[in-house]
């Protein structure tokens, strides 16, 4: 928790003043060490975007170790993380120390307490009028693994949203899927059904009857209450999907 309580405000934070930025890992030890992924818009300036993570509320305190990879780059994975850093980071030019900054006391690398040197690594490709090193073309591997990744989201969520048949033959007046449950049936048998969407979660009520029911007969079996709210989550109030 202590890990989420870092990187979500740091990512609102930095954010706000550049919306360039794509995501942040600041998950190891309350974000001693940040992993920031952005867009560049020029030359240079992946290594502002570290210095403004190390200046949001949140940095001054933690932010010790600034990571930035470009926003192809999945922060909260290591492995791209990593070969970013070790294609991308030429110490000449893309590492920056900053001395004697301030730091949560809690560090124990600092010196004194409360007291540390910080670090920017920029692993970002380079842009114009940057023009050090020669990214013209990734590397098939990282380009692959990146597509495989994205096959496999693909993947799940047409799995996810692939239909099953209707075991009541209904479709969802929101979404139209074909994934129904039956929550909970009237008191008076064949009077009413609240059905369930498994893939929007949207829940209705049949207002007709299966069987010849007379509703003036049974006035009070078609209409909830307030035991039977407390059995399922019932949100008739979403509107319907529009579809074309």
């Amino acid at each position: 928790m202590c890990a989420v309580n870092t990187s979500a405000p740091q990512y609102v934070q930095l954010k706000k003043d550049m919306p360039e930025v794509v995501a942040v890992n600041a998950i190891f030890t309350l974000g001693f060490i940040v992993i920031v992924s952005t867009k560049r818009r020029y030359g240079g300036f992946a290594k502002a975007v570290g210095l403004r993570a190390m200046t949001t509320p949140h940095g001054l305190g933690y932010a010790k170790i600034v990571i930035v990879v470009d926003e192809t780059i999945d922060p909260f994975d290591l492995r791209q993380v990593m070969w970013a850093v070790s294609t991308k980071v030429n110490p000449a030019g893309d590492v920056i120390m900053l001395p004697n900054l301030c730091i949560d006391l809690l560090d124990p690398s600092a010196e004194p307490a409360g007291i540390s040197h910080r670090m920017i690594i920029d692993a970002t490709t380079a842009v114009w009028p940057d023009k050090r090193g020669s990214f013209g073309q990734q590397l098939p591997a990282a380009d692959g693994r990146v597509a495989q990744e994205a096959q496999r989201d693909a993947e799940g969520a047409a799995e996810m949203n692939r239909p099953e048949e209707s075991k009541h033959g209904l479709v969802c007046p929101r979404c139209r899927s074909v994934t129904i449950d039956v929550l909970t049936n009237s008191p008076v048998e064949g009077v009413w059904t609240i059905y369930s969407c498994k893939t929007c979660l949207y829940a209705w009520r049949s207002t007709e009857p299966e069987e010849n029911t007379d509703p003036d007969k049974y006035p009070e079996a078609f209409r909830l209450k307030p035991e039977d709210l407390a059995r399922f989550p019932v949100v008739p109030t979403i509107p319907p999907l529009r579809r074309s």
